[in-house]
């Protein structure tokens, strides 16, 4: 923003995104942020500069009976720092910034887990760092799923027909991939549910999970 507050026209899609996802989290948890007895827990995966971070804590820690601790995990040194040097300017006592990889083997206790465009595979370690972690709630919007696009590119001629319209190829791809998490998660007991949490002027890989 500019020094009065106003969005940067540049940054505008990115403010949206933002404002909009934590809109969402408000809508669908309200009631149990503002009703749980202990700290909410919160996770960001690849927070990247921290804008989601900052304002989901922010949000938590201005409704919930209790200081939330959060945490994002991104593996810029240099964005850690930064964000680590910010929370400590805003006395944002709960909240840190770790200079680590996603570990899905290594669970650690978490409500409320979420991840803004954490590319391909990062979107499934979180999602199985998450479930081990018995996460009760999981707000994502998934980007660049490449792995089954490639798969696909070797497979037998089973999937020829599909794989004739590049852009259709991909957009299957994804179609695919995340679909596949959608029913692995339901398999586990959670309910899943699929938005479009911003317009797709702001970004194209507006598809939250």
């Amino acid at each position: 923003t500019s020094e009065n507050g106003k969005v940067h026209k540049k940054h505008y899609p990115k403010f949206r995104q933002i404002a909009n996802f934590v809109e969402i989290i408000d809508r669908d948890i309200g009631d149990f942020v503002q009703s749980a007895e202990r700290p909410i827990s919160i996770l960001d995966l690849w927070c990247g500069k921290g804008y989601l971070t900052f304002a989901a804590y922010d949000y938590v820690a201005s409704r919930a009976k209790q200081q939330p601790r959060a945490s994002g995990i991104d593996i810029n040194t240099n964005v850690i720092d930064l964000c680590n040097a910010l929370s400590r300017k805003l006395k944002f006592d709960g909240l840190v910034f770790k200079n680590a990889r996603i570990e899905p083997t290594k669970p650690e206790p978490v409500d409320i887990l979420i991840a803004l465009h954490a590319c391909d595979t990062a979107t499934d370690d979180a999602l199985a760092l998450g479930v081990r972690s018995n996460m009760n709630y999981f707000f994502c919007a998934p980007c660049c799923q490449a792995e089954i696009a490639q798969q696909t590119e070797t497979s037998t001629n089973g999937f020829d027909l599909i794989n004739a319209y590049p852009l259709m190829k991909r957009r299957q791809a994804d179609i695919v991939t995340d679909t596949c998490r959608a029913l692995l998660l339901t398999a586990l007991g959670y309910e899943v549910k699929f938005l479009e949490f911003t317009p797709l002027e702001h970004t194209a890989k507006n598809l939250m999970l």
